[in-house]
């Protein structure tokens, strides 16, 4: 497994100046205080922007939370992602699907035409900025619970599902070029630099990277990335096919991954905020 070290090391593995202890899917990682970049919508009222949020099935939260942080632990992780501009995504944890949303204020139901054809409605029952009772009108009997964390970013084009953050993971239907693959690759890095940055300023209490594509593998002040025999598939479909796969991670692994990057300040602590900013440098390389 090729990485990235400490600037006084050889340049093989991205790490900082915590140590390297293994990561696995999801770590727990603690802070105090929201970063600049969130809105709280303790304070909101209006439905619109409450439902501008990211939405996660309140059975499968829990789920979550109560499973300490094991990432094979198999259970689904339903989330809708709903933004001022009427774009969604859904389930970006399990089948990725965009589409467009909107509210009938009179019935108080959002309607979702997604772009591959299909589409949904939930009647909301209830709603505040971190709790949200609706209903599925394909299943009009089953009332379903959602939870939020009542924060989003200021700049909803910097959350790491906007619709635009997250077409690096649609499959090709051609061949692309190299100046396409390193384009993705670095919308790819770009996506883990915002994942990250919006966990460290959310303060999660734990970040999860599984269902995710990713060629990386993640560290205490460090990014690695996974041996090519051992490559994750969801990564790898990303891809028009295994050739550009190989020559995507090729990039990252040979070129990216041996550059010195700047770890900032030796007193931070949080190693999501560090990688965070690690990756944004890693991204901007590739420009």
């Amino acid at each position: 497994m090729k990485k990235i070290i400490l600037p006084i090391l050889i340049a093989v593995f991205l790490f900082g100046c915590h140590g390297k202890k293994k990561k696995g899917d999801d770590d727990t990682s603690k802070g105090s205080g929201i970063a600049s970049n969130l809105k709280d919508l303790s304070s909101e009222r209006q439905i619109i922007p409450l439902i501008c949020q990211r939405w996660v099935n309140k059975e499968d939260q829990e789920s979550y939370d109560n499973s300490n942080g094991i990432g094979n632990v198999n259970f689904p992780y339903r989330s809708m992602h709903f933004f001022p501009d009427f774009t969604v995504v859904k389930y970006p944890y399990m089948d990725l699907s965009f589409g467009k949303w909107g509210f009938d204020e009179a019935t108080k139901t959002i309607h979702i035409q997604y772009e591959n054809g299909e589409q949904e409605a939930y009647l909301i029952k209830a709603i505040g900025a971190k709790d949200m009772m609706w209903i599925n009108q394909a299943n009009p009997g089953h009332k379903i619970e959602m939870t939020a964390e009542g924060l989003v970013e200021k700049n909803s084009k910097e959350d790491p599902f906007y619709y635009s953050n997250e077409l690096w993971r649609n499959k090709p239907t051609h061949a692309e070029s190299e100046t396409e693959i390193r384009e993705r690759v670095r919308q790819c890095i770009h996506f883990y630099h915002l994942y990250l940055r919006d966990n460290a300023g959310r303060n999660e209490p734990s970040i999860m990277f599984r269902g995710l594509p990713s060629c990386f593998s993640w560290y205490t002040g460090g990014i690695g990335m996974q041996d090519k025999d051992k490559l994750d598939e969801q990564w790898i479909n990303c891809f028009y096919d295994k050739d550009e796969a190989m020559q995507a991670y090729s990039i990252i692994n040979d070129e990216v991954m041996t550059k010195k990057y700047d770890w900032g300040d030796s007193t931070e602590t949080n190693w999501i905020k560090q990688s965070a900013s690690v990756l944004k440098q890693m991204g901007d390389s590739l420009k």
